[in-house]
């Protein structure tokens, strides 16, 4: 089999804020820039969001501004305006501050809120997208999320429809200890589950033995963190590799974050 590398972003949070002293706009620019620098140097076989691309229903401060009057998406502004200027299409999930309802998220990104994604390629992984913040959608006010646990139906399905294919799992969030006892045993004891990839804590460190022996893998943030210490949190996105061998191995890539 052939090398393979995906590249895994989250929490990017289009919104009216200045973090660091840098406009949403111009944050978002230049990640679009230093995404382009990075692609022509490695060749990368999809990316993906996981989730957060606004505060669109942000509870805090003024609010979520879907719900302000009239209604602003900046998902859909980030979609139309932004991620054209990405070196590829991403792949998305919803975050705890995207909580529109399925009709909802589709229309505004063309992609269910959970589904599976089988590149053609079958050397290559399988990637479930689980929403695991499904809960109290299209809130009439202001919200950071429901947390709802994994769907262990999609898992099972995707592991039956395509045999002999390793699967990764990706989430805005897991949470080991919220999840269901059956999708805890599922993942520990499934060993064609390699790896799982979330985003949300703005942090990108590497959480070993959630489920048994499996990793989850942070994919950091390029908005905002309060957290120590700083260097988990810093700019940039997570490079997942599987060898020609089917080994595969992380790193969390911070590109100069200079002008």
């Amino acid at each position: 089999m052939r090398a393979q590398r995906y590249l895994f972003l989250s929490d990017i949070h289009l919104c009216k804020a200045a973090w660091y002293g840098i406009s949403s706009e111009e944050r978002l620019r230049r990640m679009a820039e230093q995404l382009r620098a990075r692609t022509a140097e490695v060749r990368f076989d999809e990316m993906f969001l996981l989730g957060d691309l606004s505060l669109d229903f942000w509870a805090y401060e003024d609010g979520g501004t879907y719900l302000h009057t009239p209604p602003v998406s900046n998902t859909g502004r980030y979609l139309r305006e932004f991620a054209p200027e990405l070196p590829m299409k991403p792949h998305l999930l919803p975050g705890n501050h995207e909580q529109y309802g399925e009709e909802l998220w589709n229309k505004l990104t063309g992609y269910s809120r959970s589904y599976t994604f089988a590149p053609e390629d079958e050397d290559a992984p399988v990637f479930v997208m689980l929403d695991t913040f499904g809960g109290d959608l299209d809130p009439a006010e202001n919200s950071d999320g429901t947390f709802t646990p994994c769907d262990c139906v999609r898992v099972r399905a995707a592991l039956d429809a395509y045999p002999g294919r390793t699967v990764i799992l990706c989430a805005h969030w897991f949470s080991p200890e919220q999840e269901s006892a059956e999708f805890r045993a599922l993942v520990s004891g499934e060993p064609r589950i390699a790896v799982l990839l979330m985003g949300h804590t703005h942090r990108s460190a590497v959480l070993e033995r959630s489920f048994g022996e499996k990793a989850i893998l942070q994919c950091g943030n390029f908005s905002y963190s309060s957290e120590n210490p700083p260097e988990t949190s810093f700019w940039g996105w997570r490079e997942l590799e599987i060898s020609e061998t089917g080994t595969i191995s992380s790193c969390y890539y911070v590109p100069a974050q200079t002008t």
